[in-house]
């Protein structure tokens, strides 16, 4: 479902790394995770009122997962977060 978010929005698609527990099961990272959560940039608002710099799509991003809506696209789990409660984008160091 191709989507473009409207004011300071961005759509996020959370990293989906799964951790093992002793048991042998494995959690998604929205169930082992309290703080920010990691995710890729899907889809970014035309009407941004940020810098050109701050967002694009294909950035990694950390994020709270508490801030922003969750919706899903088939098996596929997005969130729409707003631009100023975007943690940090990762780059290459």
């Amino acid at each position: 479902m191709p989507m473009i978010p409207f004011g300071n929005n961005v759509i996020i698609r959370p990293k989906t790394a799964m951790e093992k527990t002793t048991a042998g099961l494995y959690l998604p990272p929205s169930a082992t995770k309290e703080g920010p959560l990691e995710g890729t940039v899907v889809a970014v608002s035309k009407t941004k009122n940020l810098g050109p710099e701050d967002f694009k799509i294909g950035d990694g991003v950390l994020f709270n997962k508490h801030n922003g809506r969750a919706f899903k696209d088939g098996d596929q789990e997005f969130f729409l977060i707003d631009m100023e409660d975007i943690i940090g984008v990762c780059v290459d160091i």
